[in-house]
């Protein structure tokens, strides 16, 4: 069984959800064949920011409902990263909507110190893995990439998700990191990895590079988008993530352990 993903790397324009929601829009209509899975950069919508007031939105809000728009209109799921503001706190939080309106989410563990996004936004609590299309993803936001154990498989004799996609806005400056942990979450899990990553410079002039990628389960890239706007759907095999685990079983001579959610 294959199921089809679109990785869409595109510039954020800085705290202008309108500018931003239309251009997305606009990459979308490019796309002309199958595809089960659509995947926007962290904080699609406004670019990394910390002024979380003016731009925050409800479930019920713009945002969510213009992903709910574009669910219907390409028949996938769609998914990226808002701020979301609910029981007076702030979440960064990837919502993820079905064709048929269904909506899931997480959000955000690891929030980034260097921008103070620790003091502003609140920790999510829950590891969350999405079965979609009868294929087990775990999600991450941008920062969570850098911490293994949220990302290890806790089933050793039967790895508990197939992909893990990571939403990001990761500074060009640390591009080496970005390539190298996407690399190390799949030899690690014996698992697909998709990072999907902005270009464009952000309002405190930080620059980012894109590099948006799929890994294998070998650790090898299959796609890598460099510094351009641009969509890429790539197929991914079953048979073929099997094959391999059956053949180089590597996870049941590993550590069991559990994650608790606080």
């Amino acid at each position: 069984m294959s199921i089809f993903i679109s990785l869409v790397q595109t510039n954020i324009f800085w705290e202008d959800k309108s500018k931003n929601l239309n251009n997305i829009e606009h990459l979308l209509s490019k796309i002309h064949h199958k595809t089960d899975i659509i995947l926007l950069p962290e904080m699609f919508n406004s670019g990394f920011t910390m002024n979380v007031k003016p731009l925050a939105e409800k479930m019920d809000g713009h945002t969510v409902k213009w992903l709910t728009r574009m669910a219907k209109k390409f028949h996938s799921h769609i998914m990226g990263s808002l701020i979301i503001h609910e029981n007076n706190q702030y979440f960064n939080r990837i919502v993820c909507v079905s064709p048929t309106e269904e909506i899931d989410f997480y959000d955000k563990k690891h929030l980034f110190v260097g921008t103070g996004e620790d003091k502003i936004i609140t920790a999510g609590t829950e590891r969350k893995i999405f079965h979609l299309h009868n294929w087990r993803i775990l999600v991450q936001t941008c920062f969570d990439l850098r911490f293994p154990l949220w990302s290890f498989q806790q089933q050793l004799d039967y790895p508990e998700y197939d992909i893990l996609i990571n939403l990001a806005n990761w500074p060009k400056i640390r591009a080496h990191a970005w390539k190298t942990l996407l690399m190390a979450r799949a030899i690690e899990n014996q698992s697909y990895v998709i990072g999907v990553n902005r270009i464009g410079l952000d309002g405190k002039n930080q620059e980012h590079g894109g590099g948006s990628m799929v890994i294998n389960p070998i650790g090898e890239p299959m796609i890598e988008i460099l510094e351009l706007e641009r969509i890429e759907t790539v197929e991914f095999k079953r048979s073929e993530l099997m094959n391999f685990r059956q053949k180089y079983p590597f996870l049941i001579s590993g550590e069991h352990f559990e994650i608790k959610n606080k």
